[in-house]
This record gives structure tokens, C-alpha cells and sequence, in this order.
């Protein structure tokens, strides 16, 4: 299930460019953007896609390309709507920097002052986690528990809540773990010291005096909005369009929606070191405490691709390394059929926005590498190339492992009981309730984003989740009988082991139990 947002190969689709102003002069590499930019999209079979670039604190360049939705056809502009997913952290970074400007929350404040009724499952790192570890990934939590949030009923403090029950994979504050439910926690302790909503304060503090009038928050404002992009998965039959996801539950992680002419907004704000239209909004100083190393990412040794890069790190909400000599900030956010990429150059003061509503797609990425070798110079990379190079190797593992798992099936095998008794519900304490139904078509699962998905028989005991929703790979889900051969817990890979709930017995007018 970790699995959800995995992605698919998908053919080309149609992409048209808009005509808007021409390149800032002398930067003629732009005059190439276009056609690469629309090869590139067919290449991936992306649906839909806009880019905004600023440079000297004026948008140098601001586009659409392809359609909002397949099935209907409307092209993309500049101000249409997309999901910029992880590029939500830094505007949370960013409110809580006005907060500790206010004097009204620290970067070094522990979250339990927050948030007393706050609790991690170690007693230590609920008494000392603060603010900057919540925003800089080292909890020692890792990418872990995203399941609880997502597709789920539980509200932003019930996720918070249940996180108590979720182990470490690395002590407190020894390495980087990327973490949405900690974002998540210090944007509901900013909540707690503005008396507002997460949600309210960004619309106020930051959407309102950068003129991102158009947007928001959640996907609840979508529905009386024109010009949204629809989210797509990419399949072998091309761009399929999928529904929004409401992950309003995890708002402050990565919830927010916009355009890339309003990012462009963004962007000329962080360039300025907090300034917007002769406005300050934040102190300069705060802005680089956000912008600054906080905890190392170590650096992939097999990547050859940028040997000049000296180092990796995450400040507050951005991620920070070197290219070609200059610092580079930058984020990338994903959720449901949707894809972004925002970076800056502080030095060149340039920065970029890229929003497609494909997923899987790795232009959003390859495009970033594209222009920072267009606006830094020296020898050019053809991105795209290597990043769908890349991808088709990716693809040859997995299908190479998915063989494998094949020839270690145990053929020929059933399931240790008859099928009617594995169904019921279990449980576990920080994901709740999961159901085994039995019918006549056999097993069907629900839990979560996840209802009514077929089980079909693997081996023994173990079933396999797929094609249903829960992923692009195969979910295995084992069945654990006890010493009365009885099922008694169902484990599912990539989550967890949910323990069976047993009927309380009924009892008599004379108190037995029958």
C-alpha cells in the first residue's frame, strides 16, 4: 500500500504550447524551451503541464501546455489550477518563520509546548522534538506512517494522535527521515499559537499579500473553481484521468493548490529574502535560517550525474545542494496524478515552477536539470534522455523481481481453511479497522482509500492485493493462524499486522455466556 502513488507507463499525448511573451534577452536558450518542452511531454505521455520562470524579480516566462483533462480537452494555461503536493512545506516553514518573527513560537520550542497532549512512541523524543526537527526531517521516523493520512477518515489531530504508535527506524535526530505526519504536527502548532487555522493563516499571512488570489488549501475549493487541472494516471493506453485526492488531513505537508503564474508570485517573494511588492513579510534573517542546512542528506554514491555536487541537505521545508559551484534550492511534491518541482538560484536570482497532472512522469525533474544547466552555462545534459533511460531501467528491476516472486511461489498450494473463515475484522492500534469479507466471487479487503478490492489466492495463506487501486506492484496479504487453527492476524506488506477482533460473547438474563 506504501505503493499508492506508484506510477505506470503511458504513450505520448497531445501537447500545445500558448503563446505568451518572448524570452528575457540574453538568455536565447529559452527560444528552445518550447519544442523542448513538447517533445518531452510526448516522450511521457503527459496530459497537461505549466511552467513559470522569474528572473531580476520580473516572470520571465509563464506557459501552458496540453490539456486540463483528456476527455474534454481544454488546454492548460499559466493560471490553471494544479497540485503542487510537497512544495507545501516550505509556505508552512515560511508561517511559522512569521510566528517566531512575532515572538510567538521558536525554532528550538518543543512541539509538546505546542501541543501537550503530543506523544511519539519514545518518551525522549516526545519530550524534546521541536519545531526545526518537525520541519527538517529527523525524527527518527523516517518515510513511514503515510498510510494513516492518506485516504483516510481520521482528522489532522487523530493522525497526530495515533503517530504515538509508530516505532522509530533510526534514534532521534541521527539522520534524515522524510516525515509528512511532522509537518503536519508543526503545522497544527502553529495553528494552536495563531488561535486560527493552518489554513486561514496561509490564505491570510502569505496568499493574500502575494496576490495568489486563486489559491487554497484544499480540493474543497475546487469544485466552484474554473480552470483546474484534472489528475491523470499514466497508463499503456495514455493519460487516464483519475480523481482528486483530499488530503486535507495532511494539509500543512502538502495540500496546497495553485497555478504557475501565482507560484511565480512565490517564488519572486523568496528571491527578495521575504520581500513582495516593497512588503516585507518576513526578516531577511528568518528567511535564511529556513533556507540553511539543518540536517544531512547523504548523497547517493552510484549518482554520477552531477559530480561537481559537494553536498546535500534539508533546511525547513527545501531541500539545499550545490551544482555547478552555486547553491540551489529546491522541493518536488507529489500526490495522485499529479507532479511539481520548484526551484531557485539565489546567486543568478532565478527560480522556476513546474506543475504537470501526469503521474508517473520524470520531466518535472529532468526539466529542473534542464534549465539549471540554461541559466548556470557550461556543458549541457540531455535530461530527458537520461531520466527516461533511467525509468526503463527501473521498470526492467521491477518487472525482473516481479519474475522472480513468480518462481518462488509455491504452485499447486490452497489456503489452510476454507475461505468464509478469514473473513472478520482486524485491527491495529494507529491504522484502525480492516475487513475481510468472504462472498461468492471469494476475499474482498477494505481498509482505508481501499474498499472492496479482490484478494486473489498466492500461496497457502497469503493473497494478492492488485489492479484494484492499491498500487502499481503486488500487495501480499498473509493470513497468521494460531495453535487452534484459527485466524488470528493478517499481515499486509508495506503496512502492518492487524490483529483479529473477536465477537464478545452475548450474555443471559442470568449472566452466562452463551
Amino acid at each position: 500500500m506504501r505503493n499508492a502513488l506508484g506510477h505506470r507507463l503511458a504513450l505520448p499525448a497531445l501537447a500545445l504550447g500558448l503563446l505568451l511573451p518572448a524570452p528575457v534577452a540574453g538568455q536565447p536558450e529559452l527560444e528552445e524551451l518550447d519544442a523542448y518542452i513538447e517533445q518531452a511531454m510526448r516522450d511521457w505521455g503527459i496530459a497537461g503541464m505549466s511552467v513559470a520562470i522569474v528572473k531580476d524579480g520580473r516572470t520571465i516566462y509563464a506557459r501552458g501546455f496540453g490539456v486540463r483533462d483528456v476527455t474534454k480537452g481544454e488546454p492548460v494555461d499559466e493560471h490553471t489550477l494544479f497540485a503542487i503536493g510537497s512544495n507545501t512545506k516550505l509556505f508552512t516553514a515560511v508561517a511559522i518563520g512569521m510566528l517566531v518573527d512575532a515572538g510567538k513560537m521558536e525554532w528550538d520550542g518543543r512541539i509538546i509546548d505546542y501541543l501537550p497532549w503530543f506523544r511519539l512512541y519514545d518518551r525522549y523524543a516526545t519530550r524534546e522534538l521541536t519545531v526545526r526537527d518537525a520541519l527538517s526531517h529527523r525524527s527518527g521516523l523516517g518515510r513511514r506512517g503515510d498510510a494513516l493520512w492518506y485516504g483516510t477518515p481520521y482528522s489532522r489531530e487523530e493522525v497526530i494522535r495515533r503517530v504515538r504508535y509508530l516505532e522509530p527506524n533510526s534514534s532521534f535526530r541521527s539522520q534524515f527521515g522524510y516525515q509528512n505526519i511532522m509537518f503536519l504536527t508543526a503545522g497544527e502548532a502553529l495553528a494552536a499559537v495563531a488561535g486560527t487555522s493552518w489554513d486561514a493563516f496561509i490564505d491570510e499571512r502569505i496568499f493574500a499579500p502575494l496576490g495568489m488570489d486563486r489559491s487554497n488549501t484544499s480540493v474543497k475549493s475546487l469544485a466552484r473553481m474554473t480552470n483546474v487541472a484534472q489528475p491523470h494516471e499514466a497508463t499503456p493506453d495514455g493519460p487516464k484521468p483519475i480523481p482528486w485526492r483530499d488530503i486535507d488531513n495532511v494539509g500543512p505537508a502538502g495540500s496546497i493548490n495553485s497555478s504557475a503564474a501565482e507560484m511565480a508570485h512565490w517564488l519572486k517573494f523568496l528571491l527578495a529574502w521575504g520581500e513582495y511588492d516593497g512588503r516585507r513579510l518576513i526578516e531577511e534573517e528568518t528567511l535564511r535560517t529556513i533556507m540553511s542546512p539543518h540536517t544531512i542528506v547523504e548523497k547517493n554514491p552510484s549518482d554520477t550525474l552531477a559530480p561537481s555536487r559537494h553536498f546535500s541537505a534539508y533546511g525547513l521545508g527545501v531541500l539545499l545542494s550545490d551544482y555547478k559551484g552555486h547553491k540551489i534550492q529546491s522541493h518536488t511534491g507529489g500526490i495522485d496524478g499529479m507532479l511539481s518541482n520548484v526551484t531557485t538560484i539565489p546567486e543568478k536570482n532565478v527560480g522556476w515552477v513546474i506543475l504537470t497532472n501526469t503521474s508517473y512522469n520524470g520531466l518535472y525533474t529532468a526539466l529542473s536539470n534542464y534549465l539549471l544547466d540554461t541559466f548556470l552555462g557550461g556543458d549541457r545534459k540531455d535530461w530527458n534522455a537520461i531520466a527516461l533511460a533511467r525509468w526503463k531501467e527501473q521498470r526492467a528491476r521491477a518487472e525482473a523481481a516481479r519474475a522472480r516472486l513468480e518462481e518462488q511461489r509455491a504452485r499447486g498450494t490452497r489456503p489452510s481453511l476454507a475461505l468464509e473463515k478469514y473473513a472478520g475484522v482486524y485491527t491495529d492500534s494507529m491504522y484502525g479497522d480492516l475487513r475481510i469479507v468472504h462472498g461468492p466471487a471469494g476475499l474482498r479487503l477494505s481498509w482505508g482509500p481501499y474498499q472492496d478490492v479482490p484478494l486473489e489466492h498466492w500461496h497457502y495463506d497469503t493473497f494478492t492485493a492488485e489492479g484494484s487501486g492499491l498500487g502499481d506492484g503486488r500487495t501480499f496479504v498473509t493470513f497468521r493462524l494460531n495453535a487452534r487453527a484459527e485466524v488470528a492476524a493478517v499481515e499486509v506488506s508495506g503496512l502492518e499486522d492487524f490483529e483479529r477482533q473477536r465477537e464478545r460473547p452475548t450474555r443471559t438474563a442470568a449472566g452466562r455466556s452463551q
